[in-house]
């Protein structure tokens, strides 16, 4: 369980590929997808937020997490970005290795 992803909203699509290229430039991430027409609800300083966003999904390693959410927190728009990590359980081995080969 080696390879994670790493999920991070943003405020828009373009917000989302200029982390990205970022991310897969510099070898923190193997891949990166932005999905946009994500709509977000949440409570942000005592305030209902209803929020369009795009969702951004990191394939890595999880020894390259700290990096990563370091990295998108110094690229992001937000105060307090969402950034979660979720290992990876199962995969295609090749694939698995690709990720791991492309984040050394």
């Amino acid at each position: 369980m080696d390879v994670v992803l790493v999920l991070v909203n943003v405020a828009g699509s373009e917000e989302g590929e200029s982390i990205a290229q970022a991310l897969v430039t510099e070898r923190l991430a193997a891949a990166v997808n932005v999905i946009p027409g994500l709509v977000s609800f949440y409570r942000w300083r005592g305030e209902s937020v209803r929020q369009g966003e795009a969702l951004v999904v990191i394939k890595t390693r999880a020894a390259r997490v700290d990096a990563v959410f370091a990295r998108v927190k110094a690229l992001h728009g937000y105060e307090c970005p969402a950034m979660l990590a979720i290992p990876v359980a199962s995969g295609d081995p090749d694939y698995l290795d690709w990720v791991r080969a492309e984040t050394p």
